[in-house]
């Protein structure tokens, strides 16, 4: 129903950002700050998942609010590809 949230870990659809763990840890976390900093808790989103088909894990097309205009959702996995923060695969 209405007011309800939920907690999960999904995979931005179409697209390779650097990992929070080993090599590109730093980057990662910088990244994932952006996004935070794009996004904030309480912001409404829109998110299309589905499961990847590999390993049960979830993958996602997030739509979110452009700051700039609040009227125009934008797709946030190609805003990280054309920022130059993720790379399509």
């Amino acid at each position: 129903g209405f007011g309800n949230s939920v907690y999960l870990k999904l995979r931005l659809d179409g697209i390779n950002t650097a990992e929070i763990r080993g090599s590109e840890k730093e980057e990662g976390f910088k990244d994932m700050a952006f996004v935070e900093n794009l996004i904030k808790v309480g912001d409404t989103v829109i998110i299309q998942s589905f499961t990847d088909g590999g390993f049960g894990r979830w993958a996602a097309t997030v739509w979110y609010k452009n700051p700039e205009a609040w009227d125009t959702w934008t797709n946030l996995n190609w805003y990280l590809v054309d920022q130059g923060i993720a790379e399509e695969v």
